[in-house]
Parts: structure tokens; C-alpha cells; sequence
């Protein structure tokens, strides 16, 4: 259950990923909210994962595995720019902060921030699934495929075939 729990919550980041990529499809308001949205479950991500955080961690200047090192490497750098996005989005925002009655100066370096700390970002989610296709692939195999395959697969069907029993006298 918890290998679909996780299954569920990265399609639910990577989807709001996606759309809070493209704000021009969901204009201002909804990207500010999809951002700060996806930073939320992001954020719940990592909790989940923190076993792993806090062992990476411990473990990373010491003898460690070269793919479990840039594994490491990789998420701390989608952390920062997940981090940096988000609070240079909140400095910016003219949606979420109004809605909640905050209200801030923002100056014209933060949107050059945001929008390179954005596109740092799509590499570095580019890279953490190459590092995790394996996983995406069996995990997806195994609760969407195989289920699905099993809908449209042919059962053997019965029947019934006469028998002559013969009386010896």
C-alpha cells in the first residue's frame, strides 16, 4: 500500500508540475495556486521520503554508491529550486497573497529568478526520473498494466463434451 501511496502523490506532483509549468495555458491566478499547491505536496513528499533523507545525508561522505550519490545530489537540487521557485513566485504574487490579505513589494529581479530557477528545475525533474524509471515502470506495470491486461484477457472457455459410456454385459 505505501508503494502506491507514493505511486499516487508523484503523479499528483508531476501533474501539477506540468501545469504550474505552463502558465500561459493557466494563466496567472491559476498557476500561483497550482505553485503553491504543488509546493505543498511536494514538501509532504519529502516528509514521506525523510527516512531516506536523513540516511542519504549521513551516509553521503562516506563510502556510498556512485547512482545513490548523484541521486542525492539531484533531489537537494530540486529542493533548492522548488524552494527558490516558490518564494520567488510569493514575492511576486498578485493572486494568492491579495486572496489572503497579505500584500508585498516585489522588484523586477524576482521574476528573473523565478523563471531561471524554472527552468533549472525541469532538468532536474528530467534527470530524477531517468534515475527512477525503473520504478515508475514496475510500479506502473504492476497496479495499472497488469489489471488492465487482465480485463481483456481471454479466459479458456468450457465445455461441455458428450461422453459414450458403453455397458458391458
Amino acid at each position: 500500500m505505501k508503494t502506491i501511496r507514493n505511486f499516487l502523490i508523484d503523479f499528483v506532483i508531476f501533474g501539477a508540475f506540468l501545469l504550474a509549468a505552463e502558465p500561459h495555458i493557466t494563466g496567472d491566478t491559476m498557476h500561483e495556486w497550482l505553485g503553491l499547491g504543488f509546493f505543498v505536496t511536494a514538501m509532504a513528499h519529502l516528509l514521506l521520503h525523510w527516512g531516506w533523507v536523513t540516511n542519504s545525508v549521513k551516509k553521503f561522505f562516506k563510502k556510498m554508491p556512485a547512482l545513490t550519490r548523484i541521486n542525492s545530489i539531484v533531489d537537494l537540487s530540486i529542493f533548492v529550486a522548488f524552494t527558490v521557485i516558490t518564494i520567488t513566485g510569493v514575492m511576486m504574487s498578485k493572486a494568492v497573497l491579495p486572496t489572503l490579505g497579505i500584500s508585498v513589494s516585489g522588484g523586477g529581479s524576482w521574476k528573473q529568478i523565478h523563471s531561471l530557477a524554472s527552468e533549472i528545475s525541469i532538468f532536474l525533474v528530467a534527470a530524477h526520473f531517468a534515475l527512477h524509471w525503473s520504478w515508475i515502470v514496475g510500479v506502473f506495470k504492476k497496479y495499472v498494466g497488469n489489471p488492465v491486461k487482465s480485463m481483456f484477457h481471454k479466459q479458456p472457455e468450457l465445455a461441455v463434451v458428450p461422453v459414450n459410456i458403453e455397458k458391458e454385459n
